[in-house]
């Protein structure tokens, strides 16, 4: 399977298409800004983004635990810090398209 990357100006340009163009590109462009501003700030502020069908956005924190350095060599173990990540868990009807695809 080819892997393509899909840009924020490629997919503003799909939904535009897909819309039927009824709309100014630039307004699709506003509003796929905003809702993945929204998102960033709803992740931001610790809660979690549940999307029926798709998925679900969550913060989660990693433990501090002990890595390697890649370029250093396997056998010489670093401490890495605990951070925060956005953790995405894919809904049912996700799984199942994807799944289904041959």
């Amino acid at each position: 399977m080819t892997q393509i990357t899909q840009t924020r100006e490629s997919l503003t340009r799909e939904v535009w298409i897909k819309g039927g163009k009824k709309y100014q590109l630039e307004d699709v462009e506003n509003v796929i800004n905003n809702f993945l501003k929204e998102i960033s700030a709803t992740l931001l502020r610790g809660e979690r983004i549940e999307m029926r069908g798709f998925g679900v956005f969550q913060v989660k924190f990693v433990k501090p635990h002990m890595g390697r350095d890649p370029r250093i060599g396997h056998n010489k173990p670093i401490q890495l810090p605990g951070r925060f990540a956005v953790k995405f868990t894919a809904g049912k009807a996700l799984k199942e398209l994807l799944n289904a695809r041959k």
